[in-house]
């Protein structure tokens, strides 16, 4: 009997060890088989993410390249319609044929197409009568706009032409930092009133016509001026060439290393520069000064101002690179002759929108009811019939001059693609027949 217990004991101790073995090796193969499962899944996951970063890397690249695409189907329509315009017959490009496109402004369009949008802070830059006014005050007219018109009027250059404190004062005005108390004083006795962030509240009282305009505002100071600077997305300043350093425009190029910089460089045909200059005394240094021979003059101030020109258009288009994606140089022809388009595209560099009140002004600044007699005796209004200001300079300048211009501003013409007139003496009629017939 205790044999047979015996056994019984033996067997199921047996019993017990196979069964061990047999759910270790249970145990075994389950933990193997989803280590594979799991090494599956994951080897899945990883081919499912490359695949969809191929996707996504094909999709930036297909984006990239429609995008250069779109820059220079841009760039190529602007050479298309340069090369059709000088090969076309000289009777149908009569109206044009001083605002052809140069080889600084053949890619306009393109470039305008690449700059940044995220610009907060812009410098508009010329030589006097190029259009600088009218573009700033375009600039005005936008409620996100602060403004400032030629803030180094009455500071320097050209009195104290070595002096740093104007461009650290230009430099901190970027920034809304107005350090130099005499400095803003200067601000607000030169045109004061050609800002729009400085003539209205809380800076003045509420336009009332019966009032004078600028005995309803407080004194500016550093700290108001301040204070108001940072109520605006946007800052823009308008400057002249003949207030920067060596009247060179390389020398504003430091105050706009930020990204949220740009710039615009304004030229114009030196044949109505130079008129224009003449017109309001800065040829013959007053208004009031006479001379029966101005041709010496002339010849003179015309080969002066057009090697100042000439210097700065071969700076600007040689400009450094970091400078070049958020800046570009504008023609007064363009400007006059397509006022809306332009100033959208200006617009669209600094991030804005065209307003309907924006739009407004520039058509009733630009259009033919936009000057009456008043207006056109002020040689400094910016109300003008733009289209006609544009060749006013073919109908009113003396022939004999026109020839002293040319002469003196041959390079800089070439540069900037504007023809010679052919027989001068017959400008005018050349002109009115092409106007006739178009």
């Amino acid at each position: 009997m205790m044999a047979l217990v015996l056994i019984r004991k033996k067997l199921f101790i047996r019993l017990l060890g196979v069964l061990a073995v047999a759910s270790s090796v249970s145990l075994f193969t389950w933990t193997l088989t989803q280590k594979r499962v799991d090494a599956d899944e994951e080897r899945l996951r990883k081919s499912l993410s490359m695949k969809g970063l191929r996707q996504d890397s094909s999709f930036v690249l297909r984006t990239a390249d429609e995008n250069r695409a779109v820059i220079s189907e841009t760039a190529l329509r602007g050479n298309v319609h340069a090369i059709a315009t000088a090969t076309s017959p000289p009777s149908q490009t009569a109206r044009q044929e001083n605002v052809e496109l140069s080889r600084s402004t053949l890619i306009q369009n393109a470039r305008l197409a690449e700059i940044k949008t995220s610009i907060q802070r812009l410098i508009i830059v010329g030589q006097a009568r190029t259009g600088s006014s009218f573009l700033g005050d375009a600039f005005n007219q936008h409620p996100d706009v602060f403004y400032l018109f030629e803030p180094l009027h009455g500071v320097a250059p050209p009195k104290l032409p070595n002096d740093p404190r104007p461009m650290k004062f230009l430099e901190g005005m970027l920034r809304c930092k107005f350090e130099i108390p005499q400095y803003v004083q200067e601000i607000e006795k030169f045109r004061r009133i050609s800002s729009k962030a400085l003539s209205s509240p809380p800076l003045c009282a509420a336009k009332n016509q019966n009032q004078n305009k600028k005995s309803q505002c407080v004194h500016l100071n550093p700290h108001n001026m301040e204070s108001v600077c940072k109520n605006y997305s946007k800052t823009v300043l308008k400057i002249l060439t003949a207030r920067i350093p060596s009247f060179r425009v390389d020398s504003l190029f430091p105050l706009c290393n930020s990204s949220d910089c740009g710039m615009i460089y304004l030229v114009r045909d030196p044949r109505s520069l130079v008129f224009s200059h003449m017109k309001v005394g800065f040829a013959w240094g007053s208004r009031r000064t006479y001379t029966a021979s101005p041709q010496p003059i002339v010849r003179q101030y015309s080969k002066t101002i057009c090697q100042q020109v000439e210097e700065n258009v071969r700076i600007f288009e040689n400009r450094p690179s970091w400078i070049k994606s958020r800046s570009y140089m504008l023609r007064y022809e363009d400007l006059a002759r397509n006022p809306v388009k332009i100033l959208r595209k200006v617009y669209k560099m600094t991030g804005l929108d065209m307003q309907n009140s924006s739009l407004d002004w520039i058509r009733a600044h630009t259009g033919e009811g936009a000057s009456n007699e008043k207006e056109e005796k002020n040689e400094f209004s910016t109300n003008r019939n733009s289209k006609v200001v544009v060749d006013k300079w073919r109908f009113d300048m003396d022939p004999c001059i026109v020839n002293i211009i040319e002469e003196s501003c041959q390079s800089l013409m070439r540069l900037l693609g504007y023809r010679p007139v052919n027989r001068s003496d017959k400008t005018q009629y050349d002109l009115a027949v092409s106007l006739s017939d178009g």
